[in-house]
């Protein structure tokens, strides 16, 4: 069974855990939980700069009034 976890560029998995390591074997182990959610993202390496675009149509590029892209 694939585990479908996300990696960064240089091939680490992006989770973290707490206690028993978890059936895939990857992660970063932390010893209790994490105090806030920024911990959290920081040891699961989840830090992701992501950025509201407006998204356009046509070769003209006419904005799509209210539709919006998040990008990574």
């Amino acid at each position: 069974m694939p585990h479908d976890l996300s990696r960064t560029a240089n091939g680490e998995a992006e989770v973290m855990f707490v206690g028993e390591m978890p059936w895939h074997g990857l992660g970063t182990k932390l010893e209790k939980p994490p105090a806030t959610a920024a911990e959290a993202l920081r040891a699961a390496r989840l830090e992701w700069k992501v950025e509201k675009k407006q998204l356009y149509i046509g070769e003209k590029r006419w904005p799509m009034h209210g539709q919006f892209a998040l990008c990574v």
